[in-house]
């Protein structure tokens, strides 16, 4: 799965896909061609669409041998016709690439309690002003009559205690939809993601959902067991429990304590002691009397400064002692998510915080989907570099070699901006000083 081999089959897939559909703007450029475009603005890091376009002429040569950019559309043309594109057919590219990984046995490394793959969600705002705004932004009122416009997105991805590298398989937009007056929240969001995740991992994989506390409640397990219903591989979960939105079951839990009714095991080494403390079948809640999980307590004490870290969960995998550990691990694993992806995207130089879908002074802003569109856009980008990450042993020597990532894509753009290259392959042995370039000075 090299790099320019997956280019070369997006924009096969783009060709397939969107080539078909008929323009009502700009029609003499093609769909494939811009959404190449929108991909290639987000793999090469560029700091904003302008700084993309604006470079088009020196990148000419490279952007068509190794992105298939046959032509150049301005900003405007873009935006629009980006802005047109329905996100749930975006959403459909990530399958492929999951399933590829999957045939190739990479996936295996990932598989954890068995055969589950651990798929964590989390949300994330990825952009926010008082001025620029969009008919789909959030919109948050203020005391002082102030309006704050923002997008958040739900953000899932196949995770492992063991692995370092994530493979995103799925992002949703929280946002307003066309006539809503109500804002989006993450766990609407969620119950239109969860859908997504399952089109993509395929029906016969045992799937594990994390997340937030916000996940672990009475409708939301409820969608879990609907879900569960459509397909054959099983469908469990381990989210976070907090004292504040889960006040029944710590009650529970502290009455079975006090009666000696749950299972302890601590275990120490010269610089910790973990405490961990599980039971199952206690009720989620009041108002859903009829579901039962299961709860899972864990302390990490440090010797030296006293300080006590304090973890809990709830999950329908029944708790004992042949897998609490790895319950515990997989739970804690869950940060990847916000470090090893949100944090990425936004501080390792793919600019998700930038203000993307729109644009000032001529309002730009998408009126339906551009925003989605271009965080699908990064997302995919993003999975594109941990495929490589993972499978592309001269990728990691250009990491190695250019210290951290956002030195890596700045090596990147340099030699992708002043040197004609046959292929990405060939900039990451550059930077790894496999290939040696020999300059000749014309005087």
């Amino acid at each position: 799965m090299l790099y320019d081999n997956l280019l070369l089959d997006l924009k096969e897939r783009f060709e397939g896909e969107f080539d078909k559909i008929p323009q009502a703007i700009n029609a003499e450029y093609k769909l494939s061609n811009i959404l190449m475009c929108g991909f290639a603005l987000f793999a090469l890091k560029d700091a904003s669409l302008l700084k993309f376009i604006k470079r088009f002429k020196v990148r000419a040569n490279n952007l068509k041998t190794i992105f298939h950019i046959n032509q150049s559309p301005s900003d405007t043309v873009i935006r629009t016709h980006i802005d047109e594109i329905e996100t749930k057919e975006l959403k459909k590219l990530f399958k492929p690439y999951i399933l590829e990984l999957d045939n190739q046995g990479i996936l295996k490394n990932y598989e954890y309690l068995e055969n589950y793959l651990y798929i964590p969600m989390d949300g994330t705002g990825y952009f926010s002003s008082k001025k620029i705004n969009c008919d789909c932004c959030l919109e948050t009122h203020h005391q002082n009559g102030e309006i704050t416009y923002s997008h958040k997105a739900l953000c899932a991805c196949i995770v492992s205690p063991k692995e370092s590298i994530v493979f995103p398989v799925a992002i949703e937009d929280i946002s307003k939809t066309d006539g809503e007056t109500k804002n989006d929240c993450e766990t609407n969001a969620a119950k239109r993601l969860i859908p997504q995740i399952l089109l993509t991992i395929g029906k016969d994989r045992d799937i594990l959902f994390g997340g937030d506390a916000i996940y672990g409640s009475g409708p939301m397990l409820k969608e879990l067991q609907k879900e569960q219903q459509k397909r054959k591989g099983k469908i469990q979960f381990i989210f976070n429990a907090k004292p504040g939105s889960h006040k029944y079951l710590f009650e529970q839990f502290k009455e079975k304590e006090l009666n000696s009714e749950i299972e302890t095991h601590i275990y120490k080494t010269k610089k910790h002691k973990y405490v961990t403390k599980y039971c199952n079948n206690l009720i989620i809640n009041k108002s859903h009397l009829g579901i039962l999980v299961n709860f899972l307590y864990f302390e990490e004490h440090d010797l030296k400064t006293g300080k006590i870290k304090v973890f809990s969960w709830i999950t329908d995998i029944p708790i004992k002692k042949e897998n609490y550990t790895k319950l515990v691990k997989i739970g804690r694993s869950r940060w990847k998510i916000e470090n090893n992806t949100i944090n990425t995207l936004k501080n390792q130089g793919y600019n998700f915080e930038h203000n993307f879908g729109h644009s000032l002074p001529r309002n730009l802003g998408g009126k339906k989907n551009l925003s989605a569109n271009f965080a699908v856009l990064m997302f995919l980008a993003f999975l594109f570099d941990q495929i490589q990450q993972s499978k592309n042993r001269f990728f990691r020597m250009a990491k190695t070699a250019a210290g951290s990532y956002k030195n890596l894509w700045n090596d990147i753009l340099s030699i992708f901006d002043r040197i004609e290259v046959p292929s990405m392959e060939v900039i990451y042995k550059i930077i790894a000083k496999i290939i040696k370039l020999k300059v000749q000075l014309i005087i």
